[in-house]
Protein backbone atom coordinates (compact mmCIF):
# COMPACT_ATOMS: atom_id res chain seq x y z
CA UNK A 1 0.00 0.00 0.00
CA UNK A 2 1.86 3.35 -1.06
CA UNK A 3 1.02 6.72 0.85
CA UNK A 4 -1.50 8.11 -2.06
CA UNK A 5 -3.62 4.77 -1.35
CA UNK A 6 -3.54 5.27 2.52
CA UNK A 7 -4.22 9.11 2.40
CA UNK A 8 -7.26 8.10 0.31
CA UNK A 9 -8.35 5.17 2.46
CA UNK A 10 -7.93 7.58 5.57
CA UNK A 11 -10.39 10.02 3.71
CA UNK A 12 -12.57 8.10 2.77
CA UNK A 13 -13.28 6.71 6.40
CA UNK A 14 -13.26 10.27 7.61
CA UNK A 15 -15.64 11.16 5.28
CA UNK A 16 -17.83 7.97 6.37
CA UNK A 17 -17.63 9.28 10.20
CA UNK A 18 -19.00 12.76 9.24
CA UNK A 19 -21.52 11.37 7.05
CA UNK A 20 -22.11 9.28 10.25
CA UNK A 21 -22.16 11.93 12.95
CA UNK A 22 -24.23 14.06 10.58
CA UNK A 23 -27.42 11.74 10.30
CA UNK A 24 -26.86 11.07 14.32
CA UNK A 25 -27.21 14.58 14.85
CA UNK A 26 -30.19 14.92 12.31
CA UNK A 27 -31.80 11.77 13.73
CA UNK A 28 -31.60 13.72 17.18
CA UNK A 29 -32.65 17.06 15.99
CA UNK A 30 -35.86 15.71 14.89
CA UNK A 31 -35.65 13.37 18.10
CA UNK A 32 -36.16 17.04 20.29
CA UNK A 33 -37.86 18.58 17.76
CA UNK A 34 -41.05 15.86 18.12
CA UNK A 35 -40.71 16.22 21.95
CA UNK A 36 -40.71 19.95 22.15
CA UNK A 37 -44.03 19.39 20.15
CA UNK A 38 -44.98 16.75 22.09
CA UNK A 39 -45.07 18.60 25.33
CA UNK A 40 -46.44 21.77 23.73
CA UNK A 41 -49.24 20.16 22.66
CA UNK A 42 -49.58 18.36 26.03
CA UNK A 43 -49.26 21.71 28.06
CA UNK A 44 -51.85 23.33 25.66
CA UNK A 45 -54.29 20.65 26.61
CA UNK A 46 -53.73 21.38 30.41
CA UNK A 47 -53.96 25.03 30.20
CA UNK A 48 -57.62 24.16 27.63
CA UNK A 49 -58.98 22.08 30.17
CA UNK A 50 -57.93 24.72 33.34
CA UNK A 51 -59.92 27.32 31.50
CA UNK A 52 -62.86 24.85 30.86
CA UNK A 53 -63.31 23.86 34.69
CA UNK A 54 -62.65 27.71 34.91
CA UNK A 55 -65.88 28.57 33.05
CA UNK A 56 -67.93 25.56 34.68
CA UNK A 57 -66.66 26.57 38.14
CA UNK A 58 -67.75 30.50 37.18
CA UNK A 59 -71.66 29.48 35.85
CA UNK A 60 -71.94 27.22 39.38
CA UNK A 61 -70.98 30.68 41.36
CA UNK A 62 -74.02 32.13 39.25
CA UNK A 63 -76.32 29.48 39.30
CA UNK A 64 -75.67 29.69 43.24
CA UNK A 65 -75.72 33.53 43.72
CA UNK A 66 -79.16 33.45 42.12
CA UNK A 67 -80.50 30.74 44.57
CA UNK A 68 -78.73 32.95 47.64
CA UNK A 69 -80.72 35.99 46.02
CA UNK A 70 -83.87 34.54 46.87
CA UNK A 71 -82.45 32.48 49.95
CA UNK A 72 -81.70 35.85 51.56
CA UNK A 73 -85.23 37.31 51.36
CA UNK A 74 -86.86 34.12 52.35
CA UNK A 75 -86.84 32.66 55.94
CA UNK A 76 -83.58 31.39 58.22
CA UNK A 77 -84.51 27.75 57.76
CA UNK A 78 -84.33 28.24 53.52
CA UNK A 79 -81.24 29.77 53.97
CA UNK A 80 -79.93 27.10 56.45
CA UNK A 81 -81.24 24.11 53.98
CA UNK A 82 -79.38 26.15 50.68
CA UNK A 83 -76.22 26.51 52.72
CA UNK A 84 -76.00 23.17 53.27
CA UNK A 85 -76.89 21.65 49.82
CA UNK A 86 -74.42 23.60 48.35
CA UNK A 87 -71.25 23.03 51.44
CA UNK A 88 -71.78 19.08 50.04
CA UNK A 89 -72.11 19.45 45.88
CA UNK A 90 -68.96 21.98 45.33
CA UNK A 91 -66.25 20.08 43.61
CA UNK A 92 -63.38 21.65 45.29
CA UNK A 93 -62.65 21.96 48.93
CA UNK A 94 -62.01 25.49 49.52
CA UNK A 95 -65.71 26.13 47.79
CA UNK A 96 -66.66 23.78 50.35
CA UNK A 97 -65.19 25.24 53.42
CA UNK A 98 -66.79 28.69 52.40
CA UNK A 99 -70.08 27.18 52.40
CA UNK A 100 -69.73 25.42 55.62
CA UNK A 101 -68.13 29.14 56.74
CA UNK A 102 -71.52 30.13 55.79
CA UNK A 103 -73.42 27.13 56.81
CA UNK A 104 -72.24 27.90 60.71
CA UNK A 105 -73.14 31.18 60.76
CA UNK A 106 -76.79 30.80 59.25
CA UNK A 107 -76.67 27.81 61.77
CA UNK A 108 -76.29 30.09 64.97
CA UNK A 109 -78.91 32.39 63.51
CA UNK A 110 -81.44 29.46 63.11
CA UNK A 111 -80.58 28.50 66.94
CA UNK A 112 -80.70 31.86 68.10
CA UNK A 113 -84.48 32.40 66.97
CA UNK A 114 -85.48 28.68 67.86
CA UNK A 115 -84.33 29.90 71.04
CA UNK A 116 -86.24 33.05 70.96
CA UNK A 117 -89.40 31.40 69.61
CA UNK A 118 -89.05 29.00 72.52
CA UNK A 119 -88.92 31.19 75.23
CA UNK A 120 -92.01 33.21 73.46
CA UNK A 121 -94.13 30.24 73.58
CA UNK A 122 -93.04 29.68 77.47
CA UNK A 123 -93.88 33.27 77.97
CA UNK A 124 -96.98 32.72 75.80
CA UNK A 125 -98.31 29.32 77.98
CA UNK A 126 -97.40 31.08 81.46
CA UNK A 127 -99.78 34.37 80.40
CA UNK A 128 -102.78 31.70 80.25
Amino acid sequence: MDNNELKEKLAKEKTSRIRSITVGTTIITALISALVSFFTGYVNIRKDNHDHLRQITAIEMEFAEKFMDTALVEDVNLRLRFSEYFMHIYPTAAQRDRWHGYYLIIKDEYDQLQQGSDSHEIAILDTE
